[in-house]
C-alpha cells in the first residue's frame, strides 16, 4: 500500500512538473516572437521614414515656412531613423543590455554603449517635442509647405502609434497566453508538442 502511495505520489509530482515545463515553453516561445515582431517592425518603419522623407524633400523642397524650418527638421529626423537600425541591430545581439539593469554584468563596452544609447534617447524625444510645436502650435505651415508639413504631421502621428505598441503587445501577451496555453492543453497539443507524458505514464500506471 506504502508503495502504491508512493507512485502515486511520483505520478502527480511528474505531471505537476511536464504541466510548469510545458507552461514555461510556451511562454519563452511567445515571448520570443512578440520581440522578433517589434524588431523587424522597427526596422520596416525606419526604413520606410528614410525613403519617404528623402523622397519628399527631393521633390517639395522649394516649399518653406517662415514659422519654422521643416527641411532641417525632416533631415534630423531621417538621419535619426538612420541611426537607430545599427542600434536596434546592436541590441539584438547584445540582448544582455535589455534584460538587466546591473552594470556589473555589462563589459565596458556595452556600458559605453548604453550610456550613449540613452543621450540619444534623450535627443530623440526632445526633436519629437519640437515636431508636436511645429504641428500642432499656431503656425502658417500648413499652407506655405502644405506637404512638408503633411510629412511632418504623419510622423509625430506615427511617433505616438509606436509608443503604444509595447503596451499594445504586453496586453496581448497577458490576455492571449492563457488561452494558447488552455487549447493547447485542450486539444493535447502541448504534450505531444513537448513530449508530455504526464498523461501516458499515469494512464500506464493505473493500468
Amino acid at each position: 500500500m506504502h508503495v502504491n502511495q508512493a507512485q502515486a505520489q511520483l505520478n502527480q509530482n511528474a505531471a505537476a512538473a511536464n504541466a510548469q515545463f510545458r507552461q514555461n515553453v510556451v511562454r519563452d516561445l511567445t515571448e520570443d516572437t512578440v520581440v522578433k515582431v517589434v524588431v523587424y517592425a522597427s526596422y520596416l518603419v525606419e526604413f520606410a521614414e528614410i525613403v519617404t522623407t528623402s523622397v519628399m524633400l527631393a521633390v517639395y523642397w522649394s516649399e518653406s515656412c517662415p514659422e519654422a524650418n521643416l527641411h532641417t527638421w525632416l533631415i534630423v529626423y531621417a538621419a535619426r531613423a538612420a541611426v537607430n537600425v545599427p542600434m536596434t541591430r546592436y541590441l539584438q545581439r547584445h540582448p544582455v543590455l535589455v534584460t538587466t539593469q546591473n552594470s556589473f554584468d555589462l563589459t565596458p563596452d556595452e556600458m559605453m554603449f548604453r550610456r550613449r544609447k540613452q543621450l540619444w534617447d534623450l535627443a530623440c524625444v526632445v526633436w519629437f517635442v519640437m515636431g508636436n510645436f511645429i504641428v500642432f502650435g499656431e503656425n502658417s505651415c500648413s499652407e506655405s509647405a502644405p506637404h512638408l508639413f503633411r510629412l511632418v504631421y504623419a510622423w509625430v502621428v506615427l511617433g505616438y502609434v509606436m509608443m503604444s505598441i509595447p503596451l499594445l503587445l504586453c496586453l496581448l501577451l497577458i490576455f492571449c497566453f492563457p488561452c494558447i496555453y488552455a487549447l493547447m492543453e485542450h486539444t493535447g497539443g502541448a504534450d505531444g508538442a513537448f513530449g508530455g507524458g504526464g498523461r501516458r505514464g499515469r494512464g500506464a500506471t493505473e493500468d
